[in-house]
């Protein structure tokens, strides 16, 4: 089954030549390297440019030539499939992780699963699954220490008290 990312929503049209001005639900990295072909309402569209603009995305499309064919956008998720999505080396994206193991490395052993993650205004917290519930890791340093894609597991540096059963 092929993986879907969910890039952003279509918010309004951006002027009369059919740019989308565009939620961005992708953060810097996936930006840096926006794919060719996106999918919008079923169909797939081209991408011409797409640019930031305040905390948001101008995104023009070779078949969105007007501020009609634009609005018709209007509140669409824009999406593509993993595959279109061509990272730098080294890099990977937080939804190619779910599922991996979670290690340990102050309890040396595994904690759980990751489930997905959250942001918040400062970083990416790791939702970790286990025995005991979840658990939430920033996915900073010094918590984040290694991402082993091998063996399909994530290594973290937990700090005494952050597990449920550490109270």
């Amino acid at each position: 089954m092929q993986k879907i990312l969910e890039l952003g929503r279509v918010l309004r049209p951006h002027g009369v030549r059919g740019v989308l001005k565009a939620e961005n639900w992708c953060g810097d990295e996936l930006f840096a390297c926006w794919p060719d072909k996106v999918v919008i309402n079923g169909r797939r569209y081209t991408t011409k440019n797409v640019a930031k603009h305040q905390n948001n995305l101008l995104l023009t499309l070779e078949e969105v030539t007007s501020a009609d064919d634009a609005e018709k956008l209007r509140g669409a998720v824009i999406t593509c499939g993993r595959e279109d999505v061509e990272l730098p080396e080294g890099r990977v994206l937080f939804s190619d992780l779910y599922g991996f193991s979670v290690y340990d490395e102050r309890l040396e052993k595994s904690i759980g699963v990751l489930q997905t993650t959250e942001e918040n205004a400062v970083q990416v917290i790791l939702c970790v699954t286990g025995d005991n519930g979840t658990v939430y890791i920033p996915a900073v340093d010094p918590f984040l220490k290694k991402i082993d894609l091998k063996n399909g597991a994530v290594v973290v540096r937990t700090i005494e008290g952050m597990l449920p059963d550490e109270d």
